[in-house]
C-alpha cells in the first residue's frame, strides 16, 4: 500500500481558509474528511455524490475547504486507491501520517 501524497497536502494547507490554522489541526480534518469518504465510497456512492454530500457538511468551512480541499481528499485519494486498499484499510489513518509527516512549516508561515 503506497500513499505518497505530499503534494496535495502542501496544496491543502495553501489554502487560505487553512492558512491561519496548524498543521495537526488541517490533517486532524482532512482525515476525518477522509474517513466520512471511505465510508460514502463503500456504501457505492458516486464521487461525485461523495463531493457533493460533504461540500454541504463542511460548508461553514468556507468555498476554499469546499470546493478545493474536499474535491482533492475525495477525487485524488480515496477514488483513485484500488478496491482492496478502500475495503480492508483505515485510509485516514494512512492519510493523516502524510499529512503529519510532511513538513507544513512554510506553508503555515513558522519560522
Amino acid at each position: 500500500m503506497r500513499f505518497a501524497l505530499p503534494i496535495l497536502v502542501l496544496s491543502l494547507t495553501s489554502l487560505p481558509a487553512l492558512a491561519a490554522t496548524t498543521a495537526d489541526e488541517i490533517c486532524n480534518v482532512t482525515a476525518e474528511v477522509v474517513t466520512k469518504a471511505q465510508d460514502l465510497r463503500l456504501a457505492g456512492m458516486s464521487q461525485t455524490d461523495v463531493v457533493a454530500q460533504l461540500s454541504a457538511d463542511y460548508a461553514d468551512r468556507g468555498t476554499n475547504f469546499t470546493g478545493q480541499a474536499i474535491p482533492m481528499l475525495v477525487n485524488d485519494f480515496v477514488y483513485v486507491q484500488p478496491e482492496d486498499v478502500v475495503k480492508s484499510n483505515d485510509l485516514s489513518a494512512a492519510w493523516k501520517q502524510v499529512c503529519l509527516t510532511t513538513d507544513l512549516s512554510s506553508v503555515l508561515g513558522a519560522d
